[in-house]
């Protein structure tokens, strides 16, 4: 027994040895094989560009979203002036739903091939940026061919003003020739009216043959009309390409917990862009530009607005490239060697199976000479008398807490039978085995040296009783660490045999984990495998019924983001025309000097005011969009400002209260403006309007996006084939925009056409809010 406490401390010294030596085996071969590179990569790949402690700077997101300035601010042009180019070349809604009708359609076709083919290949952030290079393509022509539309205006007004001053110096011959120069300077500047030598005021004879045959030919030029028109579809495609692109470029580039922070950037530099150009068209731009240059002041608007959009386009666009240019190289020094490297150390991190044997053989070599060389020294330590205090007992309660201590997982399965070899095999059933075998592999040699021990008893040692129970021998080995032998016989001999014998057991005992046990009873083995096969049976149903889920919120996202859309567009695009022609009175297709033209002209200024009090609504919803969704979340953000348009009561119960919000605000301030028809009101409207506009830039894409991951996480594939849809997820969520607009473009012209009411608009913006509404609350229920 006194060799029994000794070998337990041996052993635990051997054990604690041996898993050393296997962590520095382990470690050194995972360094070889780059394991710590391939962790860092993976990391890598989960968060691009930075760790996700970490993430992108905010100079990096600034350089990512920097396109969609100038997308903006084109934008932004084209709701103040598109109805002013229209009445440039006469009829307003027919050259609207013209344009719509084209550009919507080449949409409908392009934009959901663009949206496979970013997400296929090797490189789709390579593909994203080659779409998106071509987006802009699309749209600087379209700002080339409006330049070129103005120019061919500027040429045709020249002659036509030329024949005026002509046929004027017969028709009234008492003006003199100064006068007749400002007739000509009122015809470029569009506003300077004409007085005869009296001093009264006049308008062009328009009962004349000759004025009226003279204002057809300057509003209905072919080329003109066709070129703005092509101009405008261009520019709209462009848009509709680049704003969904642009976003799953910038999710793509950045980590997930910074997507909604980069996206709310996104809409602070859209809404800084139209402020920008709502500010430069509060001045009196058409005149001012007429006088300046000698020219048509409209053509002068276009020329100088087309100016200044390509240049922040070039450069927004050569900023969002070099920004993930340098995220891609910086994924790429990650990796090493790229993404085949990384496959490389994964694949061979512990697939090398010569290093593995090597590694193995090593180890038992390893294991095999710690066993002899503690043989050896347990051996020599019998030739020395040892002195033991049999009368040492462990303290209360430790030999509990050692057994309680030790890590035990119960079989959850019962059984009827009571062998050992199918009912749960406990820890006092392993002492007791283990046990066993240590004292049938010491016995015969404490028999066989009987008299030595009785020899040294008579030289003064205490008696030694051998323990009876193997509860006792318990407690002495639990005293081996304290109490080694000092004496014992010298010429024991002890067998190798049952010294492996001895540590074998004592390993199986004292090991981090219980002792094996043999093979399950047939009981046990079918009920362990219809636990196996229940369980992943729920695990598949969980992930097909999550995956289901997943899919209807994705569908009724959609619906809900085709109805919110067509609000916003209508809102957005023929808010200036309601302002212009339905408060104001005024009259796009009058001639220069009349009444109507110069309320037109006056509209057009108070429509720039309007549009700059939306994008500061814009931008300050944006920079504090982040609180909002913070306390209700997107999808409460999302419906709330659907529902404020028809009730005033807000009820948040979950995170679509953010949603919520913005179609409220919309949908109030519709009612308001549609029951007064006053200017004042129409300035709180493009309020709600911007705060709309923030949502709608927003938080599809960002719901969208997070609709998409669920369903990704709950598909029944590997990793490794899980492959991401974000870029057609936001092919399909700018796919919508021109869809809708070539819808309402159909049927909104003709029927304002009929109607001869400019309010038809706003009130289909506030059916396709309520619309809209109504299918998101469908997610409260899923």
């Amino acid at each position: 027994m006194v060799s029994i406490s000794d070998s337990l401390n041996a052993s635990i010294i051997i054990q604690h040895q041996l898993r050393q030596q296997i962590k520095d085996k382990q470690g050194a071969l995972q360094q070889d094989q780059g394991g710590d590179s391939q962790q860092s990569n993976s990391r890598q790949i989960q968060n691009p560009g930075e760790d996700e402690e970490k993430g992108v700077g905010i100079c990096l997101q600034l350089m990512l979203v920097a396109a969609l300035f100038g997308i903006e601010m084109c934008i932004s042009f084209e709701q103040i002036y598109e109805i002013l180019i229209g009445g440039a070349v006469a009829h307003v809604v027919e050259e609207l739903a013209t344009e719509s009708e084209g550009r919507g359609g080449s949409s409908m076709i392009f934009l959901p091939i663009v949206g496979s083919w970013v997400d296929g290949g090797k490189s789709p952030r390579m593909r994203k940026l080659f779409s998106l290079s071509g987006g802009m393509a699309v749209f600087l022509s379209g700002l080339v061919l409006l330049i070129i539309a103005s120019l061919l205006k500027v040429q045709q007004l020249e002659d036509i003003i030329e024949e005026i001053h002509n046929e004027t110096a017969i028709l009234m011959p008492w003006l003199n020739i100064r006068e007749a120069n400002d007739i000509e300077s009122a015809g470029n500047s569009n506003i300077t009216p004409r007085y005869l030598p009296d001093g009264n005021k006049i308008s062009p004879p328009l009962d004349d043959p000759h004025f009226q045959e003279s204002g057809l030919d300057v509003t209905s030029l072919p080329g003109i009309v066709f070129l703005s028109i092509a101009g405008f579809a261009c520019i709209d495609y462009g848009f509709d390409a680049c704003v969904s692109l642009s976003r799953a470029l910038i999710l793509e580039n950045v980590p997930k917990f910074q997507h909604m922070s980069v996206l709310l950037l996104a809409t602070i530099v859209q809404s800084s862009a139209g402020t920008l150009c709502a500010v430069i068209g509060c001045f009196d731009l058409p005149g001012t530009l007429g006088l300046a240059f000698r020219m048509d002041g409209t053509a002068a608007t276009i020329i100088f607005f087309c100016c200044i959009i390509i240049f922040a386009t070039f450069i927004g666009f050569f900023l969002m490239n070099i920004g993930s240019y340098r995220l891609g190289k910086r994924i790429q020094a990650a990796f090493g060697h790229g993404d085949s490297s990384l496959h490389l150390n994964k694949g061979n991190s512990f697939s090398n199976t010569s290093q593995v044997h090597s590694v193995t053989a090593s180890f038992n070599a390893n294991v095999t000479q710690s066993e002899e060389t503690e043989v050896e020294r347990i051996k020599s330590s019998f030739g020395v008398k040892g002195q033991r205090d049999a009368k040492r007992k462990p303290p209360a309660g430790q030999l509990q807490q050692v057994q309680e201590g030790r890590p035990y997982i119960p079989d959850i399965l019962h059984t009827e039978e009571g062998d050992t070899s199918t009912r749960p095999l406990l820890l006092e059933d392993s002492l007791k085995v283990n046990y066993s075998a240590l004292n049938t592999a010491v016995l015969p040699v404490s028999q066989d040296n009987r008299q030595q021990q009785v020899s040294s008893v008579n030289d003064g040692d205490e008696p030694y009783t051998p323990a009876t129970s193997a509860s006792s021998d318990t407690e002495r080995a639990m005293d081996s660490s304290t109490a080694a032998p000092s004496r014992v016989p010298s010429n024991t001999a002890f067998d190798s045999t049952g010294v492996s014998t001895v540590l074998d057991a004592v390993r199986q005992s004292y090991s981090l984990s219980m002792s094996q046990r043999g093979a399950l009873g047939e009981f046990h083995a079918r009920k362990l495998t219809l636990l196996r096969q229940a369980k992943s049976r729920l695990n598949s149903q969980g992930r097909a019924e999550k995956q289901r889920q997943s899919t209807k919120k994705m569908v009724i996202l959609c619906v809900s983001s085709f109805f919110a859309i067509g609000s916003a567009v209508a809102a957005c695009v023929y808010s200036s025309n309601a302002l212009n022609r339905g408060i104001l009175h005024g009259d796009p297709t009058a001639l220069p000097g009349t009444e109507g033209r110069m309320n037109y002209e006056r509209g057009l200024q108070m429509s720039a005011i309007g549009n700059l009090i939306l994008y500061a609504s814009f931008m300050v919803v944006s920079l504090g969009n982040t609180k909002i969704i913070d306390v209700i979340g997107e999808m409460g953000q999302y419906v709330l400002f659907h529902v404020i348009m028809m009730v005033a009561q807000v009820t948040v119960l979950s995170e679509m209260g953010q949603y919520v919000l913005f179609h409220v605000f919309m949908m109030v301030a519709l009612v308001t403006v549609l029951s007064t028809q006053l200017m004042e009101v129409y300035f709180i409207y493009m309020v709600f309007t911007g705060c709309y506009r923030t949502c709608m830039l927003t938080l599809p894409f960002v719901l969208a996006h997070k609709f998409a991951q669920e369903a990704l996480d709950a598909a029944d594939v590997d990793a490794e084939q899980k492959v991401s849809q974000t870029g057609k997820l936001m092919a399909l969520i700018g796919f919508l925009i021109p869809t809708h607009n070539m819808i309402l473009s159909m049927f909104l012209g003709p029927l304002m056409d009929v109607t001869g009411s400019p309010w038809i608009p706003l009130f289909y913006s506030l059916g396709t809010a309520s619309l809209s509404l109504g299918v998101f609350s469908l997610l409260f229920f899923i």
